[in-house]
């Protein structure tokens, strides 16, 4: 995205007017959906964004700044703007910048971003139709793939630079049950920080078939009770469900009141 040299001289000008500290924060993020319902897909989109944050401090006081015109001329002219919020003698020059080891979250062996469009289609369709054959009941199957990809390059005046790379791939599948005039629904995801080798070992009929017995059993079940009932709190963690539950509509009538 942009060099360790350049952030440094990005930082170097950002401390110009007495900044105690700056930083740079370098993001490009991609960002994919593909939305099937019925078999077919409806909605098929993907994105780009990228940025340079540039932030100084002296004590208390903070400013920022970005752009998305990446060249050395308009990084420095950003950096000089942000320096302008501050007029006093430079205090400091910036650390030599060294490189840090970070542990890292993301495991990707297979870049999913460039697995075709065709497989993960064909993956959403699968998922539906083992939906739609598991029970007759099943009118309407949902599905949602997501995908992001986040590069990003930290540096600052202490001599931090690190870069990392994030991404994350989430499935989502609801399906609604029918029955008469009775409609339940049910809906599960799965996902996690790794390409596109985490539907390897992916058991998608399975995936399908829980969401569908869910469904299917909220639509025989037999209705809640209702009526006045005795309560038990447990005291611990109870307080909690307990203020969210009756507190906050306590203090809407107290509020009311006055």
């Amino acid at each position: 995205m942009i060099s360790k040299e350049l952030c440094s001289k990005i930082i170097d000008q950002a401390l110009e007017t007495g900044a105690d500290f700056a930083e740079v924060f370098v993001e490009k993020r991609f960002n994919s959906s593909l939305f099937m319902a019925k078999s077919l897909v409806e909605e098929s989109t993907s994105s780009e964004n990228f940025g340079v944050g540039i932030r100084i401090f002296n004590k208390d006081f903070q400013a920022y700044g970005y752009t998305n015109i990446i060249n050395e001329e308009n990084l420095l002219k950003t950096a000089q703007k942000v320096a302008k919020s501050l007029q006093n003698k430079r205090q400091m020059s910036a650390a030599e910048l060294e490189e840090i080891n970070h542990p890292t979250y993301t495991s990707m062996l297979i870049d999913n971003r460039k697995t075709l469009i065709k497989d993960k289609v064909d993956l959403l369709r699968q998922a539906s139709i083992y939906a739609h054959d598991i029970s007759n009941e099943i009118s309407r199957v949902e599905l949602r793939l997501n995908e992001e990809r986040q590069d990003v390059i930290i540096a600052n005046s202490e001599g931090l630079y690190a870069c990392d790379t994030r991404n994350r791939i989430r499935l989502m599948q609801e399906v609604i049950a029918t029955k008469d005039n009775l409609s339940e629904s049910s809906m599960a995801k799965f996902g996690a920080s790794m390409g596109w080798e985490i539907f390897d070992n992916f058991d998608i009929k399975c995936f399908a078939n829980n969401i569908v017995e869910e469904a299917v059993s909220k639509l025989y079940a037999i209705d809640c009770p209702c009526g006045i009932m005795p309560v038990v709190v447990h005291n611990a963690f109870g307080g909690v469900m307990f203020h969210e539950a009756c507190g906050h509509g306590l203090e809407a009538y107290a509020i009311a009141k006055k």
